[in-house]
């Protein structure tokens, strides 16, 4: 539930890190943030099956669909980050949710002990498609640049030491754990793009994962 909506340029410096809009290198004057009311709205305890492969994307379940009333996206894609789809009846989703009765919580990182981000591999489509990135199999995460501007940001990337990265593979299957990686030992500032990467294993691997930036 959302309780205020107010100007990204307005967050001090001191909470920068608890939003993507107050990651970024240069804050926009039009970026705002969302504050959520602390009482009814925080973390679920656990993951509630959504979606599944369906016609070459991840789309919400047709069942899901109807109980929700509907989302503003075709067949109930969920393949966006950028502009999430809305729900054409937020009340029935909201009393949908509801019945689902799972804890929320007001806390990051719900996890004891080591912290895991999952990374989520994109799907190749043939044989003959690229990777330059992940090198999830040496434990290697950012190259490209594609999260400098915020998981990767220079100003945040240090706070990943120690963190653990599961790489996870999605397919027609479902979803599938292909590596969970060693703690982060280090993280390395690229000159172009400008961005971080992780390394979990050996220092050699910075040399290896440079070279596609130069």
């Amino acid at each position: 539930m959302v309780d205020k909506v107010l100007p990204a340029t307005s967050v001090l410096p001191t909470e920068y890190k608890s939003n993507a809009h107050t990651r970024v290198r240069k804050i926009a004057a039009a970026d705002i943030v969302v504050r959520a009311k602390v009482s009814i709205s925080g973390r679920l305890t656990k993951c509630i099956p959504i979606g599944e492969w369906r016609d070459r994307a991840y789309r919400v379940t047709p069942g899901l669909l109807e109980k929700w009333g509907g989302l503003s996206v075709k067949d109930g894609y969920i393949q966006r980050s950028a502009r999430p789809p809305a729900f054409l009846n937020a009340r029935k989703f909201y009393s949908w949710f509801l019945r689902q009765k799972v804890e929320l919580v007001q806390r990051n990182n719900l996890m004891p002990g080591e912290k895991v981000i999952i990374v989520h591999l994109r799907r190749p489509r043939r044989r003959s498609d690229m990777r330059d990135d992940p090198f999830w199999e040496f434990g290697s995460f950012g190259i490209t640049g594609c999260h400098a501007r915020n998981l990767l940001h220079p100003k945040t990337a240090c706070d990943l030491k120690g963190i653990r990265l599961a790489f996870a593979q999605g397919g027609k299957l479902g979803t599938r754990l292909v590596f969970l990686s060693p703690p982060v030992r280090k993280v390395v500032t690229l000159p172009r793009p400008f961005c971080s990467h992780l390394v979990t294993k050996v220092d050699a691997l910075s040399i290896r994962a440079r070279s596609p930036a130069n």
